[in-house]
């Protein structure tokens, strides 16, 4: 993995930890509601975070390997 796909990684981490961490609270008083659905447009968001992180490295490993499949050919026909 890159610098920035790791730095990705730690945020989705944190991101899901705290969405774990707000489902995992005692109801308190009466906003406990307000901070589950939070929680849950957290693990939302979380979870797009790491779909479109896929698809990033799938549409990268895809370019790496047309590229790759191009210079050979070219030394092929080079040779």
């Amino acid at each position: 993995m890159t610098a920035n796909s790791d730095t990705l990684a730690e945020a989705i981490d944190a991101l899901a930890e705290k969405a774990h961490t707000c489902f995992d609270a005692p109801p308190r008083h009466s906003r406990h509601h307000n901070r589950l659905a939070r929680a849950e447009r957290i693990t939302e968001c979380v979870a797009d975070a790491i779909d479109t992180h896929r698809d990033w490295r799938a549409a990268a490993r895809d370019r790496r390997s047309r590229r790759e499949a191009c210079t050979t050919r070219a030394r092929r026909v080079r040779a």
